[in-house]
């Protein structure tokens, strides 16, 4: 998970996800529609053994994108208990075809029925020297487009030909809309599921002028739907999109994103 090379690795959901994770080619295949057989607050029901296989595409700052050729592969693994809390792990492997380099994957979700979706240490995506802590990604109980906050972001990074920079701010989440997805392997499926919208906002001073960025990742999330008993249930696709770090209000660095998308599921 490291596809932004300055910030951080910022997509280390790449290091939480374990990759650099995401997308299929370039087209976006999603669905602007909306679809209400999830049900709000929706049910998540995560089934130990379920098998995720998802490709990664690079998202290029000046559009379009590039294949990544790496294909990650998660599997569910029994209920366990993290910081206190019972939750499941999705643990795999990142294999890139072009080194044969294999990289683990682990990252832990649970899900509250009130309508909370937590993953624990996603704040980790944007600043990695922050310890984990269960992390609200899904707020459904709040009504859908409704900001809602995530946590605080506070790190350094070296900007090139600006030196180091202390940037902080929050991160906040909303609920965009119920959703499809088809997935990128030869057998097309379609995936039903919430896209959930996270935002950092961060900002800090350089010679006494402003420097910030706006970092958005789209989390889409398949939930359990007894019209669609296949329906994978658990992340579909991570989506950083590009951005840029702003000087003096003035874009100076541009930033790829990424795009991991659901291949193929069992």
């Amino acid at each position: 998970m490291k596809q932004t090379k300055y910030l951080v690795s910022i997509l280390s959901l790449m290091v939480i996800l374990s990759v650099s994770l995401l997308n299929g080619c370039g087209t976006d295949d999603t669905s602007t529609s909306s679809n209400s057989a999830g049900g709000w607050p929706p049910t998540f029901t995560f089934k130990t053994g379920a098998t995720f296989v998802y490709s990664t595409d690079s998202l290029l700052a000046a559009g379009g994108s590039l294949p990544t050729h790496r294909i990650s592969t998660d599997m569910v693994q029994n209920l366990t208990v993290i910081s206190g809390q019972n939750c499941y792990p999705f643990l795999g492997t990142t294999v890139d075809s072009n080194t044969q380099q294999s990289t683990p994957d682990l990252y832990y979700v649970r899900y509250d029925p009130a309508g909370y979706y937590y993953q624990y240490g996603i704040k980790r995506l944007i600043d990695t020297n922050q310890s984990p802590t269960w992390d609200l990604i899904g707020d459904f109980t709040k009504t859908r487009k409704t900001t809602y906050t995530i946590g605080n972001i506070n790190y350094t990074i070296s900007l090139p030909g600006y030196g180091s920079v202390i940037f902080t701010g929050p991160l906040t989440g909303q609920i965009a809309d119920s959703t499809t997805i088809t997935t990128t392997g030869p057998t097309a499926q379609t995936i039903y599921c919430y896209r959930i919208e996270m935002n950092a906002n961060v900002s800090g001073t350089y010679s006494g002028q402003p420097v910030d960025a706006s970092i958005f990742l789209d989390y889409y999330v398949g939930y359990t739907v007894a019209a669609y008993p296949n329906n994978p249930v658990g992340l579909v696709e991570l989506r950083s999109r590009p951005f840029a770090f702003n000087f003096a209000h003035v874009p100076v660095i541009y930033e790829p994103g990424f795009d991991r998308k659901l291949f193929s599921s069992q």
